[in-house]
């Protein structure tokens, strides 16, 4: 959204990572809708805000254990909270692979 909103990503505990979103009104960096709430046995990377801000994508891929797990998330903004409107899960690397390589823009 032409630089006006951004997303962040931390962690609160050992079993919690959030993702706040802000949008920049009248100069203020504002929060936009509660914070996403996901287990941290993955690390979550965001990959894409659409253009007018109200859709965000991100991954999250554990890396902890001998099984590479990923997953892909879209969480759209409707009624001043942040929902889930995406949830993919990969099969396996090539399918990781590809979902990493592809234009992820399709997906907002």
């Amino acid at each position: 959204d032409n630089g006006r909103v951004i997303a962040v990503n931390y962690s609160v505990s050992s079993t919690e990572d959030r993702i706040r979103v802000f949008e920049l009104i009248n100069d203020v960096w504002t929060q936009k809708g509660s914070d996403i709430i996901e287990p941290n046995n993955f690390n979550h990377t965001i990959i894409k805000i659409s253009n007018n801000g109200n859709d965000i994508l991100f991954n999250a891929i554990n890396t902890s254990s001998s099984i590479l797990a990923a997953k892909i998330y879209r969480y759209t903004y409707i009624s001043n909270n942040w929902d889930i409107s995406y949830n993919f899960t990969p099969q396996n690397a090539k399918d990781i692979y590809f979902t990493a390589s592809s234009d992820l823009s399709l997906m907002l």
